[in-house]
């Protein structure tokens, strides 16, 4: 993903497929918070958010990476996904005054920090990655070809930034995250609980 590749989330047969669900149980907690705290999905389109058309347009060339992805366009796509990232930063800090975007900034920070130093492409700890269930993509991973993930290794900078914290089945999109991806998680659902009650909020005073 943009804010640096998150989270190997690939199963055999269906590699891209489950790297494009990986924000989707991320949205689903935030939006089921934010209807248990009373507030409406129509008030998300009442956000003061900034840059919203840069979003969409980036989100849009995130999709077109993933499902074009292929070793002759590995180093293409792994420096493009650096630019889109240095993007989002600065669409995020466009946007700080809203509630939770610092912690989505600080994670994607952290994320850009560990793949510049590792090349472009996000260490992934071997041993998470069989926890999650990711052995299918382990070949990958060894031989170097992996277009956006690297395995760690013991001259691996910044490693405690690094895809290490596995979260296995029988959680519905099994993945390894990053310190920076559990920043970027806790702010999505902040900003998307806050969203929804925006409206109330303002009209209350």
């Amino acid at each position: 993903m943009i804010f640096g590749e998150d989270r190997i989330t690939f199963q055999a047969g269906s590699d891209k497929l489950a790297e494009g669900k990986m924000y989707i149980d991320i949205l689903a907690m935030g939006l089921l918070a934010g209807l248990l705290k009373g507030g409406r999905l129509s008030n998300l389109g009442k956000m003061p958010l900034r840059g919203l058309g840069w979003f969409i347009f980036l989100g849009g060339l995130e999709l077109v990476m993933v499902f074009t992805q292929s070793p002759e366009r590995q180093l293409l796509y792994r420096w493009a996904t650096m630019l889109a990232a240095v993007l989002v930063v600065g669409l995020l800090w466009m946007n700080r005054h809203l509630p939770g975007v610092r912690l989505v900034l600080l994670g994607a920070f952290l994320n850009i920090a560990v793949m510049a130093a590792n090349g472009g492409r996000m260490p992934v700890l071997e041993w998470a990655a069989i926890a999650s269930g990711q052995v299918a993509y382990l070949p990958e991973l060894i031989d170097g070809t992996a277009t956006r993930h690297v395995l760690l290794g013991t001259s691996t900078p910044l490693p405690i930034l690094a895809d290490i914290i596995p979260l296995p089945p029988p959680y519905p999109v099994p993945r390894v995250l990053s310190i920076g991806d559990l920043a970027i998680f806790a702010g999505v659902i902040r900003v998307v609980v806050w969203g929804m009650k925006v409206h109330e909020r303002l009209h209350a005073h």
